[in-house]
């Protein structure tokens, strides 16, 4: 097993040794969690900010939003009242001051519209922006709360416990070899064959078929024969182990053969 992350060793299995065997989903070495907690609560807070400042954008979006339809009826307005004070002005009813007044409010109303629309127009920008802080900060506590959960090593299956190469305490890095562990459900082993042996199950298996057979029909030939083996231990006579043939190889041995 080698370490997915680094870090300093903060508990070892009291069985993890040579020869030892362990259950399934036991955890057997803890890499100090401490640094990759903090940067995790650091990264969700940042998370937490950024929603937070998106949703402040949204409602000042919709303030801003309604500040404009406001200011574009106030304009309305002023123009309307613009025109009523200019005849009035023609007629020299009212001084030039009082029409001048006026049109100077007209010329306020339309800054104030043109200001809040330009302020409105940054809003879907400014959101985009936060939206991918979001989207990144999302990716990043994914990635850390996986190294988090990195730190512990459990046994995918009952094992047993092969070299280890750590120790309590010990700093190790990312690609650092832990321990061995075996599966005592099974293993593989590499059983070599004669050619000639290795002849007669092809023919065997082309008669099966009844067809010529190329290097797929082979494989998936011997594949369907569910071929069995028995496996023996060697100066062990009665120890024996019932075996299936997995997959068959895709060369010869240049050497044997």
């Amino acid at each position: 097993k080698m370490a997915e992350v680094s870090g300093r060793v903060g508990y070892l299995h009291p069985q993890l040794k040579r020869g030892s065997s362990i259950p399934a989903d036991t955890v057997v070495v803890r890499i100090d969690p401490v640094d990759y907690e903090v940067l995790l609560r650091q990264t969700e807070a940042d998370l937490a900010a950024n929603r937070q400042n998106l949703l402040q954008l949204e409602e000042e979006e919709k303030s801003t939003r309604r500040s404009l339809q406001l200011a574009q009826q106030n304009l309305v307005f002023a123009r309307k009242e613009q025109q009523r004070i200019a005849k009035v002005y023609e007629r020299k009813l009212v001084s030039r001051s009082s029409y001048e007044a006026e049109q100077q409010k007209v010329l306020q109303q339309e800054q104030q519209v043109e200001d809040l629309q330009g302020r409105l127009n940054t809003y879907q920008s400014r959101k985009d922006s936060v939206k991918a802080q979001i989207r990144r900060a999302e990716e990043q506590v994914l990635g850390q709360q996986t190294d988090l959960g990195r730190t512990e090593i459990r046994l995918p299956f009952n094992a047993r416990i092969g070299e280890v190469f750590v120790e309590q305490d010990e700093f190790v890095a990312v690609g650092g070899a832990l321990f061995e562990a075996l599966d005592v459900q099974g293993v593989e082993i590499d059983a070599q064959l004669p050619t000639q042996h290795m002849g007669r199950l092809v023919r065997h298996a082309a008669n099966q078929r009844k067809t010529p057979l190329d290097a797929m029909g082979i494989d998936a030939s011997l594949r369907g024969l569910n071929l069995a083996a028995t496996v023996r231990l060697i100066g062990h006579p009665g120890v024996a182990w019932q075996a299936r043939v997995l997959r068959v190889s895709e060369s010869v041995d240049p050497q044997r053969r």
